[in-house]
């Protein structure tokens, strides 16, 4: 009989021992789903507003030879036409119209040791300036130093498609005969002596093009041409806040084909008629860089990109203020004010031993981070 009790109270307590993981067990998941659901609530209840999408109330039509009308002369005020001389390289600074420190300090720096140069022009491209104040000051500075183009549309940031296609339009109808074209934007460091080695190393290929002209008829065109920057591979970003920000109805695919970064590229002056005829027929979308060297020069006209480290669209990871990077690029781009255009310059213009281990070591180490920020979309 005893023997009876003690089985049963010890079977009272495994069963108490039971009730009471199984209490804790069912109050932990309890805390979880409700922890859960507050949170997606509270998610819920900031995403209740989404951010507003960046105003393309303009865009009446997405065709781009209608705001560019590339049979017709557009330019408010541009450079002399570079008639019947050989240029080499012709630098084309995009600006805007209230950017005037900016082209002041790059014509005192690294504009001016370019255009120094044999066969080199540079000019500068911008659109309209809303404020009356401000274009007459754009027009006064374009008298005073010939090398502004001014073109007929609203210089905003989702307008640089059509400043790039404007500058197409200029240098196929006035400059049709530059070897190179390098588009660089006014708030990018360049360095002068590394873009003409760029230029006598790059190397060019062949290309049997068809396009379609202005009049609409096939044309055959044979080119040696190049395309050369920072060769991008990238996805779309959707969220309405960013900068680089690309609606579905303007690009519904979730990839970007091979492009090159807009802050600055070379190309060969035997494109530029080609890619314009391209452009006047490809639906706009905001980002040039994408719109240019990607839906047109890779996509449809299947043109081959080439990649150069020495372009940087942004400073080296470790090491990006170090001396030697900007002596040994082409360009850096860290949306640099115009003062520090300036001191960067200055400092680029002492001898410095920049073939040193430590150097070296920055960037391997600065490739390393870069591949690895690549692969988690970093």
């Amino acid at each position: 009989m005893l023997e009876k009790v003690r089985l049963i109270n010890k079977m009272k307590i495994r069963m108490k021992r039971r009730k009471i993981s199984t209490r804790i067990f069912q109050m932990c998941v309890v805390t979880v789903v409700v922890t859960m659901f507050l949170y997606f609530l509270f998610q819920a209840g900031l995403s209740r507003t989404p951010p507003p999408e960046p105003d393309y109330s303009w865009l009446n039509t997405r065709n781009v030879s209608h705001f560019i009308r590339p049979k017709d002369e557009t330019a408010l005020v541009e450079p002399p036409s570079c008639g019947n001389k050989d240029v080499r390289l012709l630098v084309v600074v995009f600006s805007a119209p209230g950017n005037a420190a900016a082209r002041y300090v790059i014509r005192r720096t690294w504009g001016k040791k370019l255009k120094d140069l044999e066969n080199v022009r540079l000019m500068y491209i911008v659109g309209r300036a809303k404020q009356s104040e401000l274009y007459n000051k754009v027009l006064t500075e374009a008298e005073d130093n010939g090398d502004l183009l001014i073109e007929d549309f609203e210089d905003t940031y989702q307008n640089l498609t059509l400043k790039t296609t404007f500058m197409l339009k200029w240098t196929s109808r006035h400059c049709s005969q530059a070897k190179f074209v390098f588009k660089v934007d006014d708030d990018v460091y360049v360095n002068p002596k590394k873009v003409m080695e760029t230029l006598e190393s790059t190397h060019l290929y062949f290309k049997k093009l068809v396009v379609t002209d202005l009049e609409g008829i096939g044309q055959a065109m044979n080119v040696d041409y190049a395309m050369v920057g920072s060769v991008m591979n990238t996805v779309p970003i959707r969220d309405p806040t960013s900068k680089w920000y690309l609606s579905l109805d303007f690009y519904p695919l979730n990839i970007f084909p091979k492009f090159l970064s807009g802050t600055g590229y070379i190309f060969t002056g035997s494109l530029a008629t080609p890619l314009l005829y391209c452009a006047v027929r490809t639906p706009f979308i905001n980002l040039e860089d994408v719109f240019l060297s990607g839906l047109c020069a890779t996509t449809q006209l299947g043109l081959r990109l080439t990649h150069s480290t020495g372009f940087q669209w942004r400073p080296m990871i470790i090491g990006g203020t170090h001396i030697c990077n900007y002596k040994q690029s082409v360009i850096v781009h860290g949306s640099f004010a115009p003062e520090k255009i300036e001191e960067i310059f200055a400092r680029t213009q002492d001898d410095v031993l920049c073939d040193t281990l430590l150097f070296s070591f920055m960037e391997i180490m600065s490739s390393f981070t870069d591949s690895v920020r690549s692969i988690f979309r970093i």
